[in-house]
């Protein structure tokens, strides 16, 4: 008897997963992982985007020019970055009005690192590099998903964000004394976003590798437990078995900034990537396929209200 019941209670919880994850691939998905990938390339194209390069020049322009083309208007914010003297950066950004106006965000980096410290050869080193997955994705993610939006009705608003200066660092000594994520750091002390006005927040960072997987980052977590999981709960539903459902360590990056200040935001980041901060993060380590899928999942959490983040 015993054992009836216990099969009986098995198959009701399987049904009812298989029941949940029906509901949520039913539910219309936009996301071009063909376009994220040809956004991708496009940035490739103009060579490294590093600081005061031709190509970043050009990557600002080519990003606000395909929003403004998507119908989002884009807003530029001009900020001196807080930890390397006289450098000055420009974030990017664009609001998709909903019906309500908290706002979910997604984000990422455009910007690519202007050396290649992991080259196992020296004369490699002190040669930018092209960022396609490491910058270059992130970005070509965010604009398939302005793409997207545009298709749905939003239960609330959502801001896409292309921050700058987030790669150019050398120090870290803690999550607020470093000069990586400069960009991120001038956007959080803008006040733009705020604990008020600001449901959730997703980091997209190196999100295009065939095989990328994606682990809890642990500063994130600690704080925002509850956000991790209902992402990750989306992506398990949608097919997503490389989000993994455990931690992976700490990483300083464009989402600490607004943790600091109480704003639930996570990092979906592949931190074991082969090729971060080498020549070869080029372009054919780029998956659309494997674009989709993080970029379904991310359209999934945006358009629906599946998150409790704030405990």
């Amino acid at each position: 008897m015993q054992n009836m019941r216990s099969n009986s209670i098995t198959l009701m919880k399987c049904l009812a997963l298989l029941l949940a994850a029906a509901s949520l691939t039913a539910a219309p998905l936009y996301f071009d992982g063909a376009r994220a990938l040809a956004y991708t390339k496009k940035q490739c194209d103009m060579g490294p985007r590093n600081y005061n390069s031709a190509g970043h020049r050009a990557a600002v322009t080519f990003i606000t020019n395909e929003l403004a083309a998507l119908g989002c208007a884009p807003v530029l914010q001009h900020f001196t970055a807080d930890s390397i003297p006289g450098r000055r950066g420009i974030n990017i950004y664009t609001v998709l009005k909903g019906a309500s106006p908290v706002y979910a965000v997604a984000a990422g980096h455009y910007d690519t690192r202007s050396v290649a410290e992991k080259e196992l050869s020296p004369q490699k080193r002190d040669t930018p590099i092209i960022g396609a997955n490491d910058g270059g994705a992130s970005a070509g993610m965010l604009l398939a998903l302005a793409a997207a939006l545009k298709r749905h009705q939003l239960p609330q608003s959502v801001m896409l964000v292309f921050f700058d200066l987030e790669d150019d660092g050398s120090y870290a000594r803690s999550p607020s004394q470093t000069d990586w994520i400069q960009g991120s750091r001038a956007f959080a002390a803008s006040g733009i976003l705020t604990v008020s006005n600001t449901a959730f927040g997703l980091l997209i960072d190196m999100p295009g590798s065939a095989d990328a997987r994606f682990y809890y980052e642990s500063y994130a977590f600690e704080r925002f437990p509850k956000l991790y999981a209902a992402v990750w709960r989306v992506a398990a539903s949608l097919g997503g078995e490389n989000f993994i459902p455990r931690e992976r360590g700490g990483i300083i990056d464009d989402h600490i900034p607004f943790i600091l200040k109480g704003i639930p935001f996570i990092d979906i980041i592949d931190i074991d990537y082969a090729y971060h901060h080498r020549q070869s993060d080029t372009c054919d380590k780029i998956s659309a396929a494997m674009l989709a899928r993080v970029g379904r999942i991310v359209e999934y959490t945006l358009v629906n209200d599946v998150i409790t983040a704030r405990q």
